[in-house]
């Protein structure tokens, strides 16, 4: 990963432009765009939070360790894990919203 990274920065470089930003087109270009902006010293979101821009539950929880309220959540791929967290909860009315982490595949859910 890092030797396609480098491979990438050395092929930008040697089109000798002033590159001033780098954005991600899509949802899915938000980790490489941090990585090229960070490695280009240009403005950047850095990728230090990298995970929690683009990991739906990663960013639930650093809401949450910010102090700010934040969605109950659980992070399982196991039915029954699911099934008892829901049961504990008893949430009233029944809501409960299922999504992947990476939200690319569930846009206005």
């Amino acid at each position: 990963k890092e030797d396609a990274l480098q491979e990438l920065l050395d092929h930008i470089s040697d089109l000798s432009l002033n590159v001033r930003a780098v954005f991600a087109g899509a949802e899915t270009g938000v980790e490489l765009a941090d990585q090229l902006s960070e490695a280009m010293h240009v403005t950047t979101n850095g990728t230090a939070l990298s995970e929690e821009r683009r990991n739906k539950f990663a960013m639930g929880e650093a809401v949450r360790q910010a102090g700010l309220r934040a969605v109950k959540q659980l992070k399982a791929s196991v039915w029954g894990e699911i099934k008892t967290w829901i049961e504990e909860w008893q949430p009233s009315p029944f809501k409960v919203i299922v999504k992947p982490m990476d939200s690319a595949g569930s846009d206005d859910v």
